[in-house]
């Protein structure tokens, strides 16, 4: 057996309903072609694809939201000491962001009458943890409300040590809801996946939920016309949300709500609004876009929680001074190069023992290091389930506590991880301390001494849930099918825009074709890059293949060879001069 799986490639199945019927609302049919290929619903199409902020869902339709908001407004009223507690990853540092302007430039409430709270990854864990709620409860400036974003939702226990102090909590989450239910102590929990609630949109991102909160403060202020400051519009947060929003890779195509801030939250970082925005700028010259956040702006932030406790990234997000916000670039982009040495050193141990545990025939990857970085394991277990197509949990040494290690979890379509924990956990004892998350990733810890029963567990679990699902697990890569002679232009990338944003369940289009190498060499520090010169469809284009070499076979190919390529477009610039150009998603003969 391989030391890992070939990717399998599909063409997408068109929905040619769907592709009539918004060539019948004057979509343009290569535009269409691609849409019918994602969204198979008729009613919702328009709306995902047109995208108008009148078509947000009404927050006060969460449960939990009318109360919550008028304890934020008691709060206000009384000039009480708000404690913000949010995650440490994009979507937690932009949730913390997007409450501290609110509060403070919405509602006019003190700088000094806010507390922030983000838990350090490595010394206090994930979410509203023991350390801390300790940490809070012995604060110098104690406050009487604690609001969560993006976590609380598993987090009863300290919630309860919280109120026993007089400290009212407001949990905003949209991790799935644990076995036992919200938590009975919190004074109101606003979480769309909860059972009763009427928002129905569970697929919004944590930062989305606090923003919710906010427009149900300003609205229920401003019927009782006690709104602050009415020249502060919430649609200037929208920058914040659209940041987590693409950072946390929620559904692209089953949420109206994440299109419609994702859009115009890209549209008010091109425009430079902010001084954070202005010292990215180098790094968005030509166009903001679902890619530049995902795979620029958001690793930048998150290197900050991985790697150190998260604050630093919401101080460069609220920062007001733009000599300072070029500073704080250069700190992320320190943090965001070690990260990387890390996880490289990290992810090629890790990518041993799984393809180990593949070549047994797992049909789940749970890998522990000794010497592994909880700060980086999610983006290495990332990148071992793509590799394997297989659900995988990667963990690490937890920072202080010897005898307990934390995990992360990332799983593929059509397995969702969060329930195959709840079976886990259920079905063993005295093996999961905590655990939390979604669909497709959570956050774990076990003790130590119990990482054999819990893989053994896990296995089962995700065998039982394969069999009931009639499923087959591999790596997979889903394409539109080929582009023509005259498709291969610029213009299609122009046209391609259109459709953003890209995200999960709607990623940006890889297209198929049969091409013929006319030049290739291997480049980058460490010659893993397979830079490519194609004949698609008698057009000469540059390609660019990364991490070409983890692939069986690459060091075969040969000049003339005639190949079938997945790529996606992209723009090429140079010297003031744009040309068509491909990056290579999979290559082979």
């Amino acid at each position: 057996m391989s030391l890992r799986p070939k990717p399998s490639v599909y063409v997408r199945e068109k929905n040619d309903e769907i592709y009539q019927y918004l060539c019948g609302e004057n979509i343009d049919a290569f535009l269409a072609n691609i849409i019918a290929r994602r969204i198979d619903d008729k009613e919702k199409v328009l709306s995902l694809t047109q995208l108008t902020l009148k078509n947000l869902t009404d927050p006060l339709l969460m449960k939990g939201m009318d109360r919550a908001a008028s304890r934020v407004i008691e709060a206000l009223e009384r000039e009480e000491v708000i404690g913000l507690e949010t995650d440490h990853d994009c979507d937690g540092q932009t949730s913390h962001a997007i409450l501290f302007e609110g509060l403070t430039k919405l509602f006019l409430h003190p700088k000094d009458k806010i507390r922030s709270y983000i838990g350090h990854r490595m010394e206090e864990g994930y979410g509203l943890s023991d350390k801390l709620a300790a940490r809070i409860l012995s604060d110098t400036i104690k406050p009487t409300l604690i609001i969560t974003a993006d976590n609380g939702s598993s987090d009863e226990e300290r919630i309860a040590l919280l109120k026993a102090d007089n400290i009212d909590t407001i949990v905003t989450d949209h991790h799935a809801i644990p076995p036992e239910g919200v938590p009975k102590s919190a004074y109101s929990v606003i979480n769309p996946t909860q059972k009763d609630c009427h928002y129905q949109d569970p697929y919004i991102a944590g930062c989305m939920v606090a923003w919710l909160l906010l427009a149900a403060v300003r609205k229920k202020l401003l019927d009782q016309n006690k709104l602050p400051n009415s020249s502060f519009q919430l649609t200037e947060l929208l920058d914040f949300v659209a940041v987590g929003t693409v950072a946390d890779c929620v559904s692209m195509a089953k949420s109206v709500n994440n299109r419609i801030v994702a859009f115009y939250g890209m549209r008010k970082i091109s425009q430079k609004s902010r001084p954070c925005w202005e010292a990215f700028s180098d790094y968005f010259q030509h166009q903001v876009d679902s890619e530049l956040l995902g795979f620029m702006i958001a690793p930048l932030l998150n290197s900050d929680g991985r790697m150190s406790n998260a604050l630093s990234s919401v101080s460069f997000l609220l920062s007001e001074d733009v000599n300072e916000t070029y500073k704080w670039v250069d700190f992320l982009q320190l943090q965001n190069t070690q990260r990387k040495a890390v996880q490289k050193k990290m992810t090629e141990k890790a990518m041993s023992k799984a393809s180990k545990a593949y070549q047994k025939g797992n049909k789940s990857l749970c890998v522990y290091l000794e010497d592994g970085h909880a700060g980086v394991h999610g983006i290495s277990a990332s990148r071992i389930k793509d590799a394997f197509g297989l659900p995988t949990i990667l963990f690490s040494p937890k920072l202080g506590e010897s005898e307990v290690i934390t995990g992360s979890a990332r799983s593929v379509d059509g397995v969702n991880i969060k329930w195959i924990l709840d079976q886990v956990s259920q079905s063993t004892k005295e093996v999961v301390i905590k655990y939390g998350g979604h669909t497709g990733a959570a956050g774990i810890s076990i003790y130590k001494d119990k990482f054999d029963v819990f893989s053994e567990v896990l296995e089962k679990s995700v065998r039982d849930y394969i069999h009931q699902h009639s499923l087959e697990l591999k790596p997979r890569i889903f394409c539109e099918g080929g582009l023509t002679y005259n498709e291969l232009k610029l213009e299609i990338v122009d046209k391609l825009a259109k459709l953003e944003p890209f995200g999960r369940e709607f990623e940006a289009p890889i297209f198929l074709n049969e091409a013929k190498i006319l030049a290739l060499r291997f480049v980058g520090k460490e010659q893993v890059h397979l830079q490519l010169m194609l004949d698609i469809e008698q057009k000469k284009l540059k390609a660019i293949w990364f991490f070409a070499t983890e692939h069986d076979g690459v060091g075969a190919l040969q000049l003339g060879d005639t190949v079938n390529v997945a790529y996606r477009l992209s723009k090429e610039h140079f010297k003031g001069v744009s040309s068509l150009s491909i990056k290579v998603e999979y290559l082979y003969k």
